[in-house]
């Protein structure tokens, strides 16, 4: 398709597809490009801002006005989580297009304020022991760091023209912190990129193949999610409940694996990360090169989300897409993906995903019949050509000056 004159701007914090929010933000910016949008991708200029303990995050988004020349040349600014804060103001006069993947306060609210009342806080506190004895998260987000991104994605939500949730859980988040009255808000699910509905993930490089080739004697229960020395993501991600089932399964019936994301990680925290899975039976597999995940997860039967929260969560419909059957507590995008029963299972604590997981192990046929209606659903629903689509809709309300042709 011929390039139109309209072009968007897309203030990413960093190039590449290194954790959910770098595979969401590379996999749009390419869905424009293949359909003919022009495109103009910002990143922070200085790479080191980022490593800055604390606030690297929030200086790299400040650094963004060092872009403001070719921002204002774009006729929309799209944002993910406020990150293009800094340019909203009068003089750069771009409106402004925010997708929100999460919400801060949230997180504030329910895992670091009092987060002795959070599920399973016994399940945290056990294993917590354990990697407090490895040193292994020795770092804290601070409530103060949490309270200024929670007034920074009040501003976001102030000053955007437009606003989109990636799941109802998330749009439930920001009506309830006074959404103003002359503001709208929609939900546009996530969605995957074409080759994850096709042969291709089936497609085995010989390193990803050593790894699945001993996986075909027993059937594979897998965890894919992001790792990290933060108290507060060990907690959201249910780390101790991934810990806490893996050492309730007997490695004599099931296969346990661990695909981690510990981007820019030292080597020696992911090798720690590595004794406290091996130890206990568990392959860990960390930071596979995205491009390789489906060739790992395509090999699985069984995924597990034990998330204490999540906004949408990519790995689950990806787990969907390369037909593991998915077993998950309610959060982010699972309650609307999945049908309790007939394309996965919703559980309510780790007592009950232990029993799916037993259960679907002892039952093939079943497991097979609930993959199949997970890869069905997984391409009914979130393919990210339907959630271009849904996004293009959007920018022509948004923009009069110009005209996208579709």
């Amino acid at each position: 398709m011929t390039k139109n004159n309209f072009k968007i701007g897309l203030p990413f914090l960093s190039p590449g597809k290194n954790d959910g929010q770098g595979v969401f933000e590379e996999t749009f910016a390419a869905g424009l490009k293949k359909r003919g949008v022009n495109v103009e991708v910002f990143y922070p200029t200085n790479k080191d801002l980022n490593k800055i303990d604390k606030i690297g995050s929030v200086l790299s988004m400040a650094s963004m006005r060092e872009h403001i020349s070719e921002a204002k040349k774009c006729d929309l600014l799209y944002s993910t989580n406020g990150i293009s804060l800094s340019l909203s103001d009068k003089e750069v006069g771009v409106p402004m297009f925010s997708v929100f993947h999460s919400t801060t306060r949230t997180l504030f609210e329910h895992l670091t304020g009092d987060y002795h009342k959070m599920a399973e806080y016994a399940l945290y506190q056990k294993y917590y022991k354990e990697l407090d004895k490895l040193a292994l998260v020795t770092d804290e987000m601070r409530r103060a760091s949490l309270e200024t991104w929670a007034l920074m994605e009040d501003q976001m939500i102030k000053k955007s023209h437009y606003i989109v949730a990636v799941s109802d859980k998330v749009k439930r988040e920001i009506d309830n912190y006074l959404l103003p009255k002359n503001k709208k808000i929609q939900v546009v699910h996530n969605g995957i990129e074409e080759s994850w509905f096709t042969d291709e993930k089936y497609v085995d490089c010989k390193r990803c193949q050593k790894i699945t080739k001993k996986w075909a004697s027993k059937p594979t229960v897998m965890w894919v999610g992001r790792t990290g020395r933060e108290h507060n993501t060990f907690k959201t991600k249910g780390l101790d409940r991934v810990l806490e089932l893996f050492d309730r399964l007997d490695s004599k019936k099931v296969n346990k694996v661990v695909i981690a994301i510990v981007p820019k990680e030292r080597k020696e925290y992911v090798a720690r990360y590595g004794k406290l899975f091996t130890k206990r039976g568990i392959e860990f597999i960390p930071n596979c090169p995205y491009t390789h995940l489906p060739h790992l997860t395509s090999k699985g039967d069984i995924f597990i989300m034990p998330s204490r929260y999540e906004g949408f969560s990519l790995s689950l419909i990806e787990a969907m897409a390369s037909k593991m059957a998915p077993i998950a507590y309610s959060v982010g995008v699972v309650p609307e993906a999945i049908k309790n029963g007939y394309n996965g299972y919703i559980v309510k604590n780790i007592d009950q995903m232990e029993e799916r997981v037993k259960y679907l192990v002892a039952n093939p046929k079943r497991r097979q019949q609930i993959a199949e209606h997970a890869f069905e659903s997984a391409e009914k629903n979130y393919q990210i050509e339907y959630m271009l689509e849904k996004y293009f809709a959007l920018f022509k309300k948004i923009t009069r000056r110009r005209k996208l042709v579709l």
